[in-house]
Protein backbone atom coordinates (compact mmCIF):
# COMPACT_ATOMS: atom_id res chain seq x y z
CA UNK A 1 0.00 0.00 0.00
CA UNK A 2 3.13 2.23 0.44
CA UNK A 3 4.01 1.91 -2.78
CA UNK A 4 0.99 2.67 -4.25
CA UNK A 5 0.11 5.83 -2.00
CA UNK A 6 4.16 7.23 -2.85
CA UNK A 7 3.46 6.38 -6.69
CA UNK A 8 0.23 8.54 -6.72
CA UNK A 9 1.88 11.35 -4.74
CA UNK A 10 5.16 11.41 -6.84
CA UNK A 11 2.70 11.42 -9.85
CA UNK A 12 0.65 13.82 -9.01
CA UNK A 13 3.20 16.09 -8.45
CA UNK A 14 4.83 15.68 -11.85
CA UNK A 15 1.58 16.16 -13.38
CA UNK A 16 1.20 19.33 -11.52
CA UNK A 17 4.54 20.29 -12.39
CA UNK A 18 3.99 19.84 -15.80
CA UNK A 19 0.52 21.39 -15.98
CA UNK A 20 0.91 24.36 -13.52
CA UNK A 21 0.39 26.83 -16.33
CA UNK A 22 -2.66 25.33 -16.90
CA UNK A 23 -3.73 24.87 -13.28
CA UNK A 24 -2.38 28.88 -12.25
CA UNK A 25 0.26 27.37 -10.22
CA UNK A 26 3.06 29.63 -10.80
CA UNK A 27 4.26 29.60 -7.39
CA UNK A 28 5.15 26.01 -7.98
CA UNK A 29 9.29 25.69 -8.89
CA UNK A 30 10.24 22.72 -10.43
CA UNK A 31 12.85 22.26 -8.14
CA UNK A 32 10.99 21.54 -5.49
CA UNK A 33 8.71 19.00 -7.18
CA UNK A 34 12.02 17.06 -7.65
CA UNK A 35 13.13 17.91 -4.39
CA UNK A 36 9.91 16.45 -3.22
CA UNK A 37 10.51 13.44 -5.15
CA UNK A 38 13.56 12.31 -4.50
CA UNK A 39 12.97 10.65 -1.17
CA UNK A 40 10.33 8.73 -2.84
CA UNK A 41 12.14 7.41 -5.47
CA UNK A 42 14.75 6.48 -3.39
CA UNK A 43 12.08 4.63 -1.08
CA UNK A 44 10.73 3.08 -4.41
CA UNK A 45 14.04 2.04 -4.93
CA UNK A 46 14.79 -0.13 -2.04
CA UNK A 47 11.41 -1.50 -2.06
CA UNK A 48 12.52 -2.80 -5.56
CA UNK A 49 15.15 -4.59 -4.50
CA UNK A 50 13.49 -6.15 -1.42
CA UNK A 51 10.85 -7.56 -4.09
CA UNK A 52 13.46 -8.95 -5.98
CA UNK A 53 14.55 -10.57 -3.35
CA UNK A 54 11.52 -12.11 -2.56
CA UNK A 55 11.12 -13.13 -6.23
CA UNK A 56 14.37 -14.98 -6.06
CA UNK A 57 13.24 -16.74 -3.15
CA UNK A 58 9.69 -17.74 -4.91
CA UNK A 59 11.69 -19.08 -7.55
CA UNK A 60 14.34 -21.10 -5.56
CA UNK A 61 11.47 -22.40 -3.66
CA UNK A 62 9.40 -23.89 -7.03
CA UNK A 63 12.79 -25.28 -9.04
CA UNK A 64 11.17 -28.30 -8.94
CA UNK A 65 8.58 -27.03 -11.21
CA UNK A 66 11.23 -26.85 -13.85
CA UNK A 67 11.84 -30.55 -13.72
CA UNK A 68 8.26 -31.20 -13.99
CA UNK A 69 7.58 -33.41 -17.48
CA UNK A 70 3.92 -31.69 -17.46
CA UNK A 71 5.75 -28.04 -17.56
CA UNK A 72 7.64 -29.32 -20.75
CA UNK A 73 5.11 -31.25 -22.26
CA UNK A 74 2.66 -28.19 -21.87
CA UNK A 75 5.20 -25.62 -23.34
CA UNK A 76 6.23 -28.26 -26.13
CA UNK A 77 2.33 -28.62 -26.84
CA UNK A 78 2.42 -24.92 -27.65
CA UNK A 79 5.53 -24.09 -29.21
CA UNK A 80 5.25 -26.95 -31.96
CA UNK A 81 2.52 -25.65 -34.25
CA UNK A 82 4.15 -22.14 -34.00
CA UNK A 83 7.53 -23.38 -34.57
CA UNK A 84 6.41 -25.33 -37.46
CA UNK A 85 5.31 -21.82 -39.08
CA UNK A 86 8.25 -19.79 -37.58
CA UNK A 87 11.27 -21.83 -38.87
CA UNK A 88 9.68 -23.46 -41.74
CA UNK A 89 9.43 -26.90 -41.34
CA UNK A 90 5.99 -27.42 -43.50
CA UNK A 91 5.07 -30.50 -41.29
CA UNK A 92 2.02 -31.70 -42.33
CA UNK A 93 -1.39 -30.96 -39.73
CA UNK A 94 -1.52 -34.59 -39.31
CA UNK A 95 2.30 -35.10 -37.77
CA UNK A 96 1.25 -31.45 -35.61
CA UNK A 97 -1.93 -33.60 -34.54
CA UNK A 98 -0.23 -36.39 -33.34
CA UNK A 99 2.58 -34.80 -31.60
CA UNK A 100 0.33 -32.58 -29.89
CA UNK A 101 -2.05 -35.69 -29.01
CA UNK A 102 0.82 -37.53 -27.71
CA UNK A 103 1.93 -34.61 -25.66
CA UNK A 104 -1.37 -33.91 -24.21
CA UNK A 105 -2.11 -37.42 -23.11
CA UNK A 106 1.28 -37.77 -21.56
CA UNK A 107 0.30 -34.47 -19.39
CA UNK A 108 -3.27 -35.59 -18.45
CA UNK A 109 -1.74 -39.18 -17.96
CA UNK A 110 0.87 -37.48 -15.07
CA UNK A 111 -2.12 -35.22 -14.17
CA UNK A 112 -3.72 -38.76 -13.06
CA UNK A 113 -0.83 -40.45 -11.49
CA UNK A 114 -0.08 -37.41 -9.12
CA UNK A 115 -3.75 -37.22 -7.99
CA UNK A 116 -3.46 -40.94 -7.38
CA UNK A 117 0.07 -40.79 -5.35
CA UNK A 118 -1.41 -37.97 -3.60
CA UNK A 119 -4.70 -39.47 -2.34
CA UNK A 120 -2.57 -42.65 -1.66
CA UNK A 121 -0.42 -40.48 0.87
Amino acid sequence: MRKIVTLIVAGGAVVLAYFRDKFGLQGLQIEQVLIALVPALIFLAFEAKADILRIKEALAQQSHKWRDGKFWGGLLTVLVPYLNEALGWNLPVEVITGIVGVLVSLFFGKTISDIKKASIT
